[in-house]
């Protein structure tokens, strides 16, 4: 999937806003590495360079959604596509504790207890599937439920 058909933002060819912001610089070949392409629309606003807009695509749903192509990097692990800040070194690492499913279970967080998920510590995988089969990362292609634990 391509990110004006995910973020429906209207700027590919014919779009409903391509006459007003333009056809966006990513269409037709850039729709799954739209972070490395100057100009597209973020937050509403049209962009920079990668560089200049890293921060916005951070945050962006597309960029952390299993349909954003990173070439020569696997499926993200789960503390990289929620960004919740629980890898070691990371932001609220400190606060909560480095996450029980870091650094080896990443991919497969749901059969592990003590992880982040719905803003509250959870419990055993028994305990936390209804929260699971919500989550994002859980329904996504990076979650590995082949993955021995």
């Amino acid at each position: 999937m391509n990110c004006w058909e995910y973020k429906r933002c209207g700027r590919e060819a014919g779009g409903l806003r391509a006459a007003e912001l333009g056809v966006c610089p990513a269409f037709p070949l850039g729709g799954t590495t739209c972070a490395t392409v100057a100009g597209t629309l973020c937050g509403g606003m049209v962009q920079g360079t990668f560089a200049q807009k890293l921060g916005t695509c951070l945050s962006c749903e597309f960029y952390r959604s299993e349909h954003y192509t990173r070439p020569g990097r696997g499926p993200q692990r789960c503390w990289e596509f929620m960004q919740c800040g629980r890898e070691a070194g990371g932001a609220n690492a400190h606060l909560l504790g480095v996450c029980t499913a870091y650094p080896s279970h990443g991919r497969a967080c749901a059969r592990v207890a003590g992880t982040l998920c719905g803003g509250t510590v959870q419990g055993t995988f028994a305990q936390k599937l209804g929260t699971c089969l919500s989550c994002r990362f859980y329904t996504s292609e990076n979650y590995d439920r082949l993955a021995a634990t």
